[in-house]
């Protein structure tokens, strides 16, 4: 079964992506990474608040979760330039 992690998981396209793998069956587990983490009530779903850019949070998650695939959906709309 695959462990997957979705960055942007609140997002619009992250939402979509999010449920598409919750239902397919070769998929165990998902972890969505996003500053507003997304709320569902899946067995096999876990909402990981934070950002995208703290190394340290990213790898706890890959080694905590035991992440093997990763989407990444995540981008800054208001970061200054």
């Amino acid at each position: 079964m695959k462990r997957v992690l979705v960055t942007g998981s609140s997002g619009c396209l992250g939402q979509a992506l999010v449920a598409k793998l919750l239902v397919h069956p070769l998929i165990g587990r998902v972890a969505g990474l996003d500053t507003a983490p997304l709320t569902l009530s899946s067995e096999k779903f876990k909402a990981c608040p934070g950002d995208i850019r703290d190394e340290f949070l990213l790898r706890s998650i890959l080694e905590e979760e035991q992440i093997d695939t990763i989407f990444h959906l995540a981008y800054l709309t208001n970061e200054p330039r």
